[in-house]
């Protein structure tokens, strides 16, 4: 049985000290959009930030996309593949270590799974032999429970 990564540590993280450190002008925006990503608690792409930032604050869609792109370069997100090609982001700090996805192909949700044990990881980077391995991604694809449900 999968089940859904508990990733609410993450909020130890803070925004403004986060952009500081990387050398990012610390702006209430970009502030922003950190602080959605950190509470969302699950990858979530532009259009979900945005769709979140402007509940509460005029923000316009390439500001979100701009923000999240110096982030990714950055090293604070990590980008998380979607389906049709639509990126997620998610903290990419120490309290949110690589890990597992799962796509739900009906409802198109991106969960976050336990993260990979050493040996696992180890076993991976192992079959790569001869090659420098930067990253591990992994995705699986299914129904999620909520979709499951929902089956005639």
């Amino acid at each position: 049985m999968l089940l859904m990564r508990n990733i609410t540590c993450m909020e130890r993280c803070d925004p403004k000290q986060l952009l500081h450190d990387a050398g990012i002008r610390v702006t209430r925006k970009k502030t922003a959009v950190l602080d959605a990503i950190i509470e969302g608690g699950e990858p979530l792409c532009a259009r979900e930030l945005h769709s979140r930032l402007a509940l509460t604050m005029t923000i316009d869609p390439v500001t979100v996309y701009r923000t999240l792109a110096v982030l990714r370069d950055a090293g604070i997100v990590r980008e998380v593949d979607g389906a049709s090609g639509i990126q997620y982001y998610e903290m990419a700090c120490h309290h949110n270590p690589e890990h597992p996805h799962f796509r739900c192909m009906r409802c198109m949700k991106i969960e976050c799974l336990p993260s990979l044990r050493d040996d696992e990881a180890e076993a991976l980077s192992s079959a790569a032999e001869g090659r420098e391995v930067r990253e591990i991604s992994i995705t699986l694809t299914g129904l999620c429970a909520d979709c499951l449900g929902k089956e005639p």
